[in-house]
């Protein structure tokens, strides 16, 4: 009764309303997380519907706990003419891991989709002025460029986006209408994320000390390893001596 009328006096309901009022169960909160999401979701995709074409997709794997997860992003241009970057997910469950991404992006255009088309049967005649739908809506014809890591998988990812690019705007367009656009138009310009592209110098770098070590103090490494008994750890990997150290020094998770 006490934690009831804490809650009652946070809501600031009466002492009156007590027998009638039930505290939420755990499901509750449970169908308001996924419904939260599906809101979020539909303002995000609400403003890729209202542009004409979205300048940037960008996109993310990585994972935690070992589970795959996806990040996704969009850079548009917003009718006033300012530039808006609009997340789309946030840590996304992959449920195929890494060969599933391009697949996961592709459902996702299309649930957002799915999502504004319900919310404009409900708009009713307020439909085309408060949830516009240009030049298809949500829809992956209208990404122009893609930006991603520098990895093996998100590179062959990206390319999967641009068929997929080139397959929804056929779908939109008719094969015909597709291909009587600009070459322009159709072109889907890739990028590396910059973040990632300045660590490729560094990784070449690691290579080819790593190699310079094996080739020119490989018996050295040998000789002070035996000599130790062989109970030192001695790393040639940059990468390698940098784990060892913070496995030696770092505490807790």
């Amino acid at each position: 009764i006490r934690d009831k009328e804490c809650t009652l006096n946070l809501m600031g309901m009466s002492r009156g309303d007590i027998a009638a009022f039930e505290i939420p169960e755990v499901d509750w909160f449970e169908r308001m997380r996924e419904r939260l999401g599906n809101e979020s979701l539909v303002f995000a995709f609400a403003k890729v519907a209202a542009a004409d074409e979205v300048i940037q997709y960008g996109c993310d794997e990585t994972a935690i706990h070992r589970q795959s997860t996806l990040n996704q992003w969009v850079r548009i241009k917003n009718p006033d003419g300012s530039i808006e970057t609009v997340i789309i997910e946030a840590v996304g469950i992959l449920v195929g891991g890494t060969a599933e991404v391009a697949a996961h992006v592709e459902t996702t255009f299309d649930r957002g989709q799915e999502l504004l088309e319900k919310v404009r049967v409900e708009l009713g005649p307020l439909a085309d002025e408060l949830l516009p739908l240009k030049n298809g809506g949500v829809n992956m014809h209208k990404l122009r460029t893609l930006m991603h890591d520098t990895c093996n998988t998100a590179n062959a990812t990206a390319r999967e986006i641009a068929s997929l690019i080139e397959k929804k705007g056929k779908e939109f367009f008719g094969d015909g209408g597709w291909d009587d656009l600009p070459d322009e138009r159709k072109k889907v310009l890739d990028f590396l994320c910059g973040n990632h592209t300045r660590g490729l110098p560094v990784d070449a770098f690691n290579r080819r000390f790593e190699r310079w070590l094996d080739e020119e103090h490989d018996e050295r490494f040998k000789a002070a390893a035996a000599a130790s008994g062989s109970h030192s750890r001695l790393e040639k990997s940059g990468k390698s001596l940098l784990r060892a150290m913070s496995k030696l020094v770092h505490s807790g998770f």
